[in-house]
Formats: C-alpha cells, sequence, structure tokens
C-alpha cells in the first residue's frame, strides 16, 4: 500500500451513514472520514471500488483488488472465517424503522409479541438474524434484499424492520415518515469493524494501532458525533435539517 502510493477501499451500496455518495456524487461518511484520516496520516491516495455483490468481498480481499471494506459491516463467525476484521471502532443498535404513524404501537417488545399477523422484514438471515427469534418468536419473517425498496412503500406487508438504529436514524432524515425505535425489552449490540485480508497480521496490527491512536486522540468520537449523532458545530439550524445541510441530500 505505501509502495503503491494508494489504499484500495472497497465499498458497498446503501451503506448510510458509514459510506454513501452526497449530492455532489462524492464518498462521505463515517467510515470514509476515518479513513481520509488514514490517508492524511500515511500520505497516501484512495482508490474506491464499488463492490455489487457482497459475497465476493473476501475474495476482492484475498486477491488483492482491495485492501480494506468499509460500510458499517458487522462481525459474525461466518464472515470471521474468510476474513480477518479490525479492532471494533463501533456497533450497530438493534432496532426497527417503520412508518412514523406506528412508533407508539411499537415502542414495548412484549406488545409487540402479542400482536396478531404481525410481519417483520430483516436484511439477511445471517447469525444476528437468528437473534430475533427470542425477541418476535410468533412473527413471519421477510427478507428484504434493499432498505431503499422497503422504504419507498414495495413492501406493505411488513408491519416493521429489524436494522441497526444508527443507520435507520440516517435512512429517517431521508425519508422522514419512518422512524427509527428501539422498543423497551429489546437489547442487543452488534460490533462493527473494517474487513482486512486473511492471514495479513502484520496489516491488521497496524491498523488497529491505527484505530487505537485515533480513538485516544479524540478523532474517532468527533467523528461518530458528527456522523452518527449528528452534532454539527458550525451549523445553525435545527437538527431536523441535519439531513441536508450534513449528509449533503436534498430532500
Amino acid at each position: 500500500i505505501t509502495e503503491r502510493g494508494s489504499i484500495r477501499i472497497g465499498y458497498f451500496s446503501s451503506s448510510l451513514p458509514y459510506a454513501f455518495r452526497n449530492k455532489d456524487n462524492i464518498l462521505v461518511g463515517f467510515d470514509m472520514e476515518m479513513l481520509n484520516g488514514l490517508a492524511r496520516d500515511l500520505d497516501l491516495q484512495l482508490s474506491m471500488i464499488h463492490i455489487k455483490d457482497k459475497h465476493s468481498a473476501h475474495e476482492l480481499l484475498a486477491d488483492g483488488s482491495i485492501d480494506i471494506t468499509v460500510g458499517g459491516q458487522a462481525i459474525t463467525p461466518k464472515r470471521a472465517l474468510n476474513v480477518s476484521f479490525s479492532d471494533s471502532y463501533s456497533h450497530h443498535t438493534a432496532g426497527l424503522l417503520l412508518i412514523d404513524s406506528k412508533r407508539d404501537d411499537f415502542s414495548d417488545l412484549y406488545s409487540i409479541q402479542s400482536m396478531k399477523d404481525l410481519n417483520i422484514g430483516i436484511s439477511g438471515t445471517g447469525y444476528y438474524s437468528k437473534a430475533l427469534e427470542e425477541f418476535f418468536p410468533n412473527a413471519k419473517y421477510t427478507e428484504i434484499s434493499e432498505i431503499r425498496l422497503f422504504l419507498k412503500g414495495k413492501y406493505p406487508e411488513v408491519d416493521a424492520m429489524v436494522f441497526s438504529t444508527e443507520a435507520a436514524a440516517a435512512w429517517s432524515m431521508l425519508y422522514p415518515q419512518y422512524s427509527a425505535v428501539i422498543p423497551k425489552g429489546m437489547k442487543l449490540k452488534v460490533p462493527v469493524a473494517f474487513s482486512l485480508p486473511k492471514g495479513e497480521d502484520e496489516y491488521a496490527r497496524f491498523i488497529n494501532t491505527w484505530l487505537q491512536l485515533k480513538d485516544e486522540n479524540g478523532f474517532q468520537q468527533r467523528v461518530y458525533d458528527y456522523w452518527l449523532l449528528g452534532k454539527n458545530p458550525k451549523a445553525k439550524k435545527a437538527r431536523w435539517s441535519v439531513a441536508k445541510d450534513i449528509l449533503g441530500w436534498d430532500l
């Protein structure tokens, strides 16, 4: 990477607020600001590579096509078989994304569990999806391949979608008719990390050392506050305008 003078970053679609293109077609977000900091520290250029098929990411890492992947990736045992993960630098808090008018009905887990014909949307059937059976044992599950389809009303039969609350809050800024809620009694956190090539231990140790430095000097917290909490010290408008003024989207 240092000899080449650039780091090849793999990114995925719909990774708000970690890595996404704004209205000027520039990749921005929590992960992107972190890696822009890495590039500055090492005098590197960023080379961005869009990964259309998430299942091919480990192959691209293994053959050297990319050096690291971003996008708020959850650590799972199966993924860890194929890639090395950096130390966790954030987390997803499991919650529900749903039509705003329904948020009061879904504020308590026990009330949700008593609902008849409950249909819950999920973004995959992997490791963490299995944990949902404990929260919603009587629900029907519908796999949703693309969050935008749900937000555009393509799944009218789905009552709510289980999603990262941190990401769902950002999406709800773009689709204000939706809200992100964490029902009382629902507790599940998922660690988030960068994916690295399997077996490149020295590289992984360096990334972890760098993450520790960014944590210790406050850089990581400032980036988290800006992209995930919406704290913008330069903003003079109200919190509801963050989607336009911070994320750079025209609503």
